[in-house]
């Protein structure tokens, strides 16, 4: 799942182009580096700064959705969004997911999936959206259990408001309402998360723990990352939500052939053209056989 920003103050977009046929330009460049969804938001996650109204929200996430569907209608997109109107809006205009980072604050979310036949991914967060909760003291020793606890209620609730079993996702909340000490600590035991038994998001891409564990900004996070990633091990079905698509698509190539998920042919080898960096290919071959 790509991230597409349709907001100009999003933390990792600085200094790229904010016009409309820009975001449609990254969106379809994620496509073409291999994204299998396209995350479309309008509001930045940037906390302790109000909210923008969600006509404004809807004006900026819709063009980039037409301009991407227009380009490639095939395309699955996602509206990261909390509220019903934003939600409708887009679902109406040929998005099939929606991203809610509110824990479903607002219940029309789930009937506006419901009424489109959408997913719907229901995200653990213990504070409103935009308000940045950093309390130690804010969960017990099981905070696995505790973000288990009340996405299996999110669940629950979702299908009684009519959104099919099998299309909802689950995202346990990575730094929402969580120090980065208490989303390591959640994300060393994802058993119970698995143990819903629906898909899981996982949205781990340059977040701030993995800034605190590199003392790294974010444009730096790569590594740090693919780290993450390869330790919560996605399974089929997952979402990684990622600013890196092609650096991701890699990692998970490498990680799937070496855990076994992939076979490997006999005959593998490195083109030659890939040998180097600088177009030596071919500039070195064996001496002809001479002698008898």
């Amino acid at each position: 799942m790509a991230i597409v920003n349709a907001s100009p103050d999003s933390f990792s977009d600085v200094g790229v182009g904010q016009a409309t046929a820009d975001r449609v330009a990254r969106a379809l460049a994620a496509l073409d580096a291999g994204a299998d969804v396209l995350d479309i938001g309008g509001q930045s996650g940037i906390t302790g700064v109000p909210e923008i109204g969600e006509d404004e929200e809807i004006d900026r996430v819709l063009p980039v959705l037409r301009g991407v569907i227009a380009e490639r209608p095939e395309a699955v997109i996602s509206v990261d969004t909390y509220r019903p109107a934003v939600a409708d809006a887009a679902l109406s205009a040929g998005a099939s997911i929606v991203n809610d980072v509110s824990c479903l604050l607002h219940e029309d979310v789930a009937r506006a999936c419901a009424r489109h036949g959408a997913a719907l991914v229901v995200m653990h967060t213990k504070a409103r959206p935009k308000v940045r909760l950093q309390d130690p003291d804010a969960y017990g020793s099981d905070i696995a259990g505790e973000v288990t606890d009340v996405l299996r209620e999110r669940i629950a609730r979702a299908g009684e408001l009519g959104v099919a079993p099998d299309a909802i996702v689950v995202d346990p909340g990575v730094d929402y309402a969580k120090t980065p000490h208490q989303t390591v600590t959640m994300l060393r035991d994802v058993a119970p998360i698995r143990g819903l038994g629906r898909p899981v998001l996982w949205a781990l891409s340059r977040k701030d723990f993995v800034g605190a564990l590199t003392r790294r900004p974010p444009q730096d996070r790569l590594a740090g990352t693919l780290a993450a990633i390869g330790h919560v091990d996605p399974q089929a079905g997952d979402l990684l939500r990622v600013h890196d698509v092609a650096a991701t698509i890699d990692f998970l190539a490498v990680h799937a052939a070496l855990s076994g998920r992939t076979d490997t042919a006999p005959d593998l080898r490195l083109d030659d053209d890939l040998r180097w960096s600088d177009g030596r290919a071919g500039r070195f071959t064996s001496p002809a056989p001479t002698g008898p």
